[in-house]
């Protein structure tokens, strides 16, 4: 369960413990005992397996709230997410599927459906309302990734903790790690990438380690899913001093000023943490 704004909660049902249900639940918070009403349901995206993978587990996560116990902040609600992930696991490799899901998105289907109260909904069977269709409210108002869980070198999985309308990436140029932020603020955004060329030329010295990403598919091979790609976002790609004792990253945190990346060398000298300003 995870909140939505401060009047509704997003519920994933889970079928299994390492399959959820293919919809969401949005209830309204209620100060009495009395009946919140129906749920919004909204159907979710097939999950795409290729032959030889299934899913081992997934997690709900809203980027509203830092991450950081110690943080007093929370992110405009308008400008957040929910964050659907699925862990994946092959024959040869493993990744997380992440489907990024603005609250605008949740929200509208929310007004949509107070506006028509009064009005009864299709009714599936004995089961309720039916689902709205994913077409209908998702496909091009999300966004989904597949990213790599992990260096093939790297004993543990990189946890990838976004906050409000960031989610962080990890990959390799060759062996040193790159860690990339997706801003789904469709005004961060649209900013972003009409000042994309005056900021390359600027940051022309520096370009092999910051920069507004121009060619997402070169950059990042097959982790933007084109069928639920076409929100508007920015990438900015921030390259990491690779580590001479080879240590590996275990979490990229994001916050309200940029993101801080946790890593350890085995035991060797423990964990540390460097933050970097988006």
């Amino acid at each position: 369960m995870e909140l939505l704004g401060d009047t509704h909660f997003v519920v994933l049902p889970e079928i299994s413990r390492s399959l959820p249900s293919q919809h969401l639940n949005i209830y309204r918070l209620s100060t009495s005992n009395a009946s919140s009403g129906p749920p919004v349901t909204l159907q979710l995206p097939d999950v795409r397996l290729n032959r030889g993978e299934h899913v081992v587990s997934y997690q709900l996560l809203s980027s509203r709230y830092s991450p950081d116990p110690e943080a007093h902040f929370c992110t405009d609600p308008s400008h957040s997410m929910i964050v659907l992930t699925y862990y994946i696991r092959g024959q040869d490799d493993e990744y997380a599927s992440h489907l990024l899901i603005p609250h605008s998105a949740l929200l509208a289907q929310v007004k949509i459906m107070a506006d028509s109260t009064g009005s009864p909904a299709p009714l599936d069977g004995l089961r309720g309302p039916s689902p709205v269709p994913w077409e209908d409210w998702g496909a091009l108002r999300c966004l989904r990734l597949r990213v790599p869980l992990a260096h093939p070198g790297w004993v543990h999985h990189t946890s990838l903790i976004p906050w409000g309308s960031r989610m962080p990436v990890v990959a390799f140029c060759g062996t040193s790690p790159v860690v990339y932020v997706v801003d789904i603020n469709p005004f961060v955004a649209r900013h972003a990438l009409t000042r994309r060329h005056d900021l390359d030329s600027n940051l022309e010295s520096e370009a092999a380690a910051t920069a507004i990403v121009g060619d997402v598919e070169t950059a990042l091979p097959g982790v933007f899913d084109p069928d639920c790609a076409t929100i508007p976002y920015v990438v900015y790609r921030f390259k990491i001093p690779h580590s001479a004792w080879g240590a590996a990253i275990r979490v990229v945190r994001m916050s309200m000023t940029g993101f801080t990346v946790t890593s350890d060398d085995g035991g060797r000298l423990g964990e540390a943490e460097e933050t970097w300003t988006v």
